[in-house]
């Protein structure tokens, strides 16, 4: 890939504030939404941040939900690696989800990418994302 996106820091910092805001909030309130990512947030032309898709939602305390059996829930490239090994969601999922969104915003790439649903979780399973600055990005 060629450069990563130019970065509006101030548009990044309160679009993240107001993402993790609303995720606490989620938890707060008990519940997972288990499919964060940038499809699934709306950015007014305010710049007020809203979470979208509550389709997976589910109680922090509900047992039931694994990816056993095949059954994805989710979208793979955001998934935490707990969750592609079949481990059952908790907040940290959703948190790692947001570093995806946040990866991606930085880089313009996905940390972890392939051609087959199976190949993107063998990488968040398996390997390290590039680090930023190999990436070109300036956090400085």
């Amino acid at each position: 890939p060629g450069a990563p996106p130019r970065t509006d820091w101030d548009r990044l910092r309160q679009a993240l504030r107001q993402l993790a805001a609303g995720l606490c909030f989620l938890h707060d309130a008990g519940k997972l939404h288990r499919d964060l990512k940038p499809q699934n947030l709306l950015c007014t032309e305010e710049g007020r941040v809203v979470i979208l898709d509550f389709g997976l939602v589910r109680e922090l305390m509900d047992e039931g939900f694994t990816l056993s059996n095949n059954a994805i829930a989710g979208t793979p490239a955001y998934m935490a690696p707990e969750l592609v090994g079949g481990e059952p969601a908790t907040p940290a999922s959703d948190w790692y989800s947001v570093g995806v969104i946040l990866y991606e915003a930085l880089t313009g790439v996905l940390p972890f990418d392939g051609d087959t649903l199976v190949s993107v979780a063998l990488k968040i399973v398996k390997n390290e994302p590039v680090p930023l600055d190999k990436r070109g990005v300036d956090l400085g």
